[in-house]
């Protein structure tokens, strides 16, 4: 099991487990009357001390508060400057905690993070009410698998809005407290976003899985696929059938299911409109998107020459239930001699950037001189590639919308449109697509935001080709 590390608003842990950092040097002193004790007296003591000396070492790492090796809070008296552990036998009185009332939230329905552990009395050990704490555990499949969704779902808990369905309310006397792990599926890049989310969540974020890591207050798989609720799977460790139902579970399902889970699982849920039961995960960290977006203007404003606009197609376009690449090359020819920049970025697992190159080369010719290749992108690095760009091609038209293998019909979430909207992107979109996330229909082209089409393959006023270059003109302006 994952020691829980907490996350600072000004730092990372230093994490033993996956090798950030450096652990702490320590010498163990065995001496003759140790050597007689049974080695698991000695393991015990060893892990205590470990724990009690690597916090000691490097202070409070939470946003608010840092659980020890016995998975007790630790507590934090008025006037920040000395902590006591609940546990009776373990004394972390030389620890000092940050003043963390800095911290700011958007989420007013749940006592303020600066406050959630104070003592109402200095003299006793009376605690208020609001320490209380609801663990959330959010469990990733694999590494940095599905990891854009996580701020969504954290939201989305910590949301005031009473209609939420009732498996998304938390009791908001209490102070959630988020587990995201196992910590070897996360990236360090993944790790440093979470550490800026952390400043403003309506409870602290910590890395790896919670103390109480067998009955957590509700746990969310953050990846499901339907074939997981089939009672026949052969998966040892995928047994989600088991907690259907489960009001201390909830899954996230990726792909369309028979009708039965549907209708019969009230605690598995999809990522988009189409479904009963769903979550739309196009929620980002203010702070990050709005930091990358004034760096961007500013980098522009700074700039001797004014850069072409930059359309982006994320993913792999290799793969025409994905990307409809081929849709470019009807639509490209026309506006060639004009200037604007088309940026790929993703294609998979590792992919070669030469090889791109080539087989865009082999797509369009002498064309790809207007590309631009982004691969093997970390996390943070993908964030500020989203955020340098004016608009976001998804390429999902009737090729791919519709079929089983692509996007269901509109039930399989198309990744493209919710960082389009999470970054506030202006997007060329199929018009079943746009009816989807319900917007077809403001204005002139979405008022300048989302030009609609019909068609791929024409050249009518419903077309690819026309709302691309609406779109384009309307940025060369």
């Amino acid at each position: 099991m994952d020691v829980p590390v907490p996350i600072s608003a000004f730092g990372l842990a230093r994490c033993p487990v996956v090798g950030f950092g450096h652990m702490l040097p320590f010498r163990i002193i065995r001496p003759a009357i140790i050597a007689s004790l049974s080695w698991a007296i000695v393991a015990i003591f060893y892990s205590t001390n470990i724990t009690k000396q690597y916090y000691a070492n490097y202070g409070s790492f939470a946003g608010d508060d840092v659980p020890s090796v016995m998975s007790h809070p630790i507590l934090q008296w008025k006037n920040n400057a000395t902590v006591a552990a609940a546990a009776e036998d373990y004394d972390d009185s030389e620890l000092v905690v940050r003043d963390d009332t800095t911290l700011t939230t958007d989420y007013p329905c749940f006592p303020h993070r600066g406050q959630q552990r104070q003592r109402t009395d200095t003299n006793n050990d009376t605690i208020n009410a609001s320490t209380t704490t609801t663990i959330v555990y959010l469990e990733t499949a694999f590494f940095d698998l599905h990891s854009e969704i996580y701020y969504s779902l954290i939201h989305h808990l910590c949301s005031c809005k009473p209609d939420k369905d009732k498996h998304w309310k938390i009791d908001t006397s209490t102070i959630p407290h988020f587990y995201i792990g196992p910590m070897k599926f996360l990236s360090q890049g993944f790790l440093r976003i979470l550490e800026e989310y952390n400043t403003t969540t309506c409870g602290p974020i910590f890395l790896g899985t919670p103390p109480r890591y067998d009955d957590p207050d509700l746990t969310i798989v953050t990846t499901s696929y339907p074939e997981h609720f089939n009672p026949e799977n052969r998966l040892p460790k995928v047994k989600n059938f088991k907690k259907i139902n489960d009001p201390k579970y909830f899954f996230i399902c990726h792909e369309e299911g028979p009708p039965s889970l549907e209708e019969n699982a009230t605690n598995v849920f999809w990522l988009t409109p189409r479904h009963e039961r769903y979550v739309v995960p196009s929620f980002f960290p203010p702070a990050i998107v709005q930091r990358l977006s004034t760096k961007n203007m500013e980098y522009q404003q700074q700039s001797d020459k004014q850069r072409p606009p930059i359309f982006l197609v994320m993913g792999d376009f290799r793969n025409a239930m994905k990307r409809n690449i081929l849709s470019l090359q009807h639509t490209l020819l026309p506006h060639r001699n004009k200037n604007f920049t088309i940026r790929f970025m993703g294609g998979g697992s590792k992919p070669n950037s030469k090889n791109i190159h080539n087989e865009l080369h082999s797509l369009f010719g002498d064309f790809d001189s207007k590309f631009q290749v982004v691969t093997n992108a970390s996390i943070e690095e993908f964030m500020v590639g989203v955020s340098e760009v004016d608009v976001i091609l998804p390429l999902v038209d009737q090729s791919n919308f519709h079929h089983f293998k692509g996007y269901q019909n509109g039930k399989k979430l198309t990744s493209s449109v919710m960082w389009a909207f999470g970054f506030h992107k202006k997007m060329v979109l199929y018009r079943p697509l746009a009816e989807l996330f319900g917007v077809d229909g403001k204005g002139t082209d979405n008022d300048g935001m989302y030009y609609v089409y019909d068609d791929w393959v024409g050249k009518g006023g419903s077309s690819f080709y026309k709302a691309f270059g609406r779109c384009l003109d309307h940025l060369l302006e």
